[in-house]
């Protein structure tokens, strides 16, 4: 008897909001540290970038500042 199909793995890894890995590991590195440019020195992003990953994080929790 086969295993069958491997259990699919959700690709996002935070379903509930939609964040992708790179959004999620950014905000929790965020909310567990000093902010945008800290994580983004932390995880060796842009700035651009860690603006980038913050704006959908808002779009996508319906967040506005």
């Amino acid at each position: 008897m086969s295993p069958g199909p491997a259990p699919r793995r959700n690709s996002k890894p935070c379903p509930r909001y939609g964040f992708d890995r790179a959004e999620a590991a950014f905000a929790l590195d965020i909310v567990k540290n000093c902010g945008r440019r800290a994580a983004a020195e932390r995880l060796a992003i842009t700035d651009g970038a860690a603006r980038s990953h913050l704006s959908k994080i808002f779009d996508e929790t319906g967040v506005s500042r």
